[in-house]
């Protein structure tokens, strides 16, 4: 940056990375640093305009960081582990208390997270029980039971989620071809209809 007060920003931005405060809200650092990054190819006026929205999102930032924390995200991060353990960490933190009713039972949510969790590792185990016998390295069906398997490695929320995208987008596969055929059921005798007069 060329300026003092775009070098003071940049300055500010770095001490924010190095000590460690960017993994308050990751994506919100992004922006800053997208922002920062945009400033030194720009025309004076612009390279201001910029760096004063730099500027109030810095002091944004900082305000929230100084900000009490909620109780659920007191616990302190484990900075060691995978990066997506670390985004689905960070969507529980993010969440409102939980995706149940609000009026709900502890004990019901609680059952509802086990059921789930069983359904998930039931539909892995049926999708690998039908794991081709002779599959070769680039056989679809293997590649895909290979990543499930690496999901439920990584991250057991995100499987569950994947495998809802994938039941909901078969179902609708399912559904399509149902309707092709009961049209072209009622589409047949039509035509058929038409030929006789």
């Amino acid at each position: 940056m060329t300026g003092e007060p775009e070098q003071a920003l940049a300055a500010r931005l770095a001490s924010l990375r190095e000590s460690g405060d960017w993994r308050a809200d990751p994506v919100r650092f992004g922006y800053l640093e997208a922002l920062s990054a945009r400033i030194p190819g720009q025309r004076a006026t612009v390279r201001r305009l910029l760096a004063s929205k730099l500027q109030s999102a810095l002091d944004d930032y900082a305000l929230r960081l100084r900000a009490p924390a909620p109780a659920a995200a007191a616990a302190p991060a484990d900075t060691t582990c995978a990066p997506l353990a670390e985004l689905n960490a960070h969507i529980r933190r993010a969440a409102p208390e939980g995706a149940s009713p609000p009026h709900e039972l502890a004990s019901v949510s609680r059952f509802r997270r086990a059921w789930e969790g069983g359904r998930t590792l039931d539909q892995l185990e049926q999708a690998l029980a039908r794991r081709p016998a002779n599959a070769g390295p680039l056989n679809s069906h293997a590649l895909v039971l290979r990543s499930l398997g690496l999901m439920q490695a990584l991250s057991m929320d995100y499987l569950r989620r994947f495998l809802g995208h994938a039941e909901t987008l078969q179902w609708l596969e399912q559904a399509r071809d149902q309707y092709r055929r009961e049209s072209a059921r009622t589409a047949k005798p039509a035509a058929r209809s038409r030929r006789r007069k």
